[in-house]
């Protein structure tokens, strides 16, 4: 594997997942399990920084794993670590808490400066008439950047697209407060999420229904032009890296999957999901696998072009 995934596993018992990435499990896993199977049975510490000449360097500290004395990254004092086993602990408080949630996949990215949980929740959601499944992601960063957070991700079973966008009254993603703390602090957690999650899925719901009531006059080409903006100045591989776009975007606008959303602004917003779920480079299968992989990443913070296609199709008249 490419540095994007460093390591990773998933259950098969539901087939190969929508990122199509990882090492297949055989059937339903415990945390134990999944933790062993992703290469995640390694802890973080935080170590004091020295110079060459060794005097220390004061208030900062490098994360660094047990396993190969990996630097992950540099924080400060207040950083605390908290650990892949305390994550999963965190996750099977949610799993119980659900009754029937599995653990879907697992990994580490970045060479381990970030690694996730994938939970599957078993509540099936109607958007329109299509069945959509509910994720929860847990991810947190050993680099500094980013604390342990929760995020939803819908996905469209019909056409397996990810359905995460920014959406005006409701969270995509929050921070965990009191994963490591007692075990009626995680429940409130879990319980949170999982209102959370309930609570996107349903604005998600109203906003498609909104969606999909507003024809969308503007011919394709001009929102797909917009959306992908080719500045006069361009380089040669900026220009081809927008047609690449462009190109693939009107494909996109032609599924089959849209089907009677078509001519809606639902149907352009579809249109995008289908690109940024699917998209592929027409060049070698190793730059195809480093895709899917930058895909999946953005999965954990929202994807921009998504999140641009959200805000120009709800400010549009």
């Amino acid at each position: 594997m490419s540095a994007e995934v460093e390591t990773m596993a998933y259950n098969l018992e539901t087939g190969v997942p929508w990122h199509g990435l990882g090492e297949p499990l055989n059937g339903l896993v415990d945390s134990e399990e999944m933790q062993t199977k992703a290469g995640l049975l390694w802890s973080v510490s935080k170590e004091s920084m020295f110079l060459g000449d060794g005097s220390s360097v004061g208030g900062f500290y490098a994360t660094v794993r047990s396993t190969d004395r990996r630097v992950l990254g540099i924080v400060g004092e207040k950083y605390h670590v908290f650990q892949p086993r305390e994550m999963f602990s965190f996750a099977d408080s949610l799993v119980a808490e659900v009754g029937e949630a599995q653990y879907e996949s697992a990994g580490s990215l970045f060479n381990g400066k970030r690694i996730f949980i994938l939970l599957k929740v078993p509540e099936t959601v109607k958007v329109l008439g299509d069945d959509v499944e509910q994720y929860v992601v847990f991810s947190q960063g050993f680099d500094g950047s980013a604390a342990v957070d929760v995020c939803p991700t819908p996905v469209r079973v019909v056409c397996q697209n990810t359905l995460q966008m920014a959406i005006s009254g409701a969270k995509r993603r929050w921070h965990v407060r009191h994963m490591g703390g007692s075990m009626s602090e995680r429940i409130d957690e879990a319980r949170q999420a999982i209102g959370l999650t309930k609570a996107y899925s349903e604005a998600l719901r109203i906003q498609a229904e909104k969606l999909a009531e507003q024809k969308y006059d503007e011919k394709a080409a001009h929102f797909i032009e917009r959306l992908f903006p080719l500045e006069e100045n361009a380089s040669e591989r900026r220009r081809a890296n927008v047609a690449e776009n462009r190109s693939l975007l009107t494909q996109a606008f032609q599924s089959p999957t849209i089907g009677e959303f078509a001519g809606t602004k639902w149907g352009a917003l579809m249109a995008v999901t289908d690109f940024v779920s699917h998209r592929t480079p027409q060049r070698d299968v190793q730059d195809k696998r480093k895709y899917a992989e930058r895909r999946f990443a953005n999965i954990l913070s929202g994807d921009p072009i998504l999140d641009q296609a959200v805000a120009m199709l709800t400010k549009a008249k």
